[in-house]
């Protein structure tokens, strides 16, 4: 729910009714890619103690560093306030779920009107998921390295690929494109220049299309993705 601006600032509304994702840059450089169908709202200019941002879909963010002035996503009644750092929120308007996966940073994830207090706030490191129900308040978190090293090794060194998703942990970037090649059957071009040491930790489910997740991952490394005819392309 959007609360009153009282600064005279213009609120801005973003709507993805494509079919792709949709990159915005926001007025502090933070970044935002929101999935199809969602909608992004913020006041701007920002106010001056905090960057208030607010989510019906999916989208991911990664955050540009202000101590000053801490950033907070607000879907489906609850809030997730970082300083600097990169997230995925899912908040579609007819689940009683959301999540919240962290990929590097900190995060603190709160309920936004909780007067009886009935919602402990819940921290969250990197790799960690939050997944809680909006109606019960039940939550839980699961963590990607965890999960990556009770499974047994798969050919794929440090990602595991169960049946109902992928999890990624420090997995070196050609390790992930072949994982998602197999899961999606697809074709990833890149050169091993442009990912030369780079690695992601973290979980997505197999109903997530190959192209979002290859954004969150471009997004994380400061590279481009772009759709071919034969497949995605990823280069710097």
């Amino acid at each position: 729910m959007l609360t009153e601006n009282t600064n005279k600032s213009v609120l801005q509304t973003i709507t993805n009714s494509t079919d792709k994702v949709m990159t915005t840059r926001l007025t502090d450089s933070s970044v935002v890619s929101l999935e199809p169908g969602s909608i992004l709202q913020y006041y701007k200019p920002f106010e001056k103690n905090k960057r208030q941002i607010y989510l019906s879909g999916i989208a991911f963010f990664k955050v540009a560093k202000n101590k000053a002035k801490p950033f907070i996503v607000t879907a489906s009644g609850f809030n997730t306030i970082a300083l600097g750092t990169s997230f995925r929120i899912t908040a579609v308007k007819q689940s009683h779920t959301m999540l919240v996966q962290l990929f590097t940073g900190k995060v603190v994830v709160y309920k936004s009107d909780d007067k009886n207090n009935l919602f402990k706030n819940v921290y969250l490191e990197p790799s960690q998921t939050m997944e809680v129900n909006t109606h019960t308040l039940v939550s839980f978190v699961t963590d990607a390295n965890k999960h990556a090293s009770a499974k047994p090794k798969a050919k794929i060194s440090s990602t595991v690929i169960p049946v109902n998703g992928l999890t990624f942990s420090q997995t070196l970037l050609p390790e992930v494109f072949i994982a998602l090649e197999r899961r999606f059957n697809v074709t990833i071009f890149y050169t091993q220049k442009d990912v030369a040491n780079m690695n992601f930790t973290g979980k997505f489910n197999v109903t997530e299309n190959p192209e979002s997740i290859l954004n969150n991952i471009a997004l994380l490394n400061s590279l481009k993705v772009s759709k071919t005819e034969a497949g995605y392309k990823i280069e710097r």
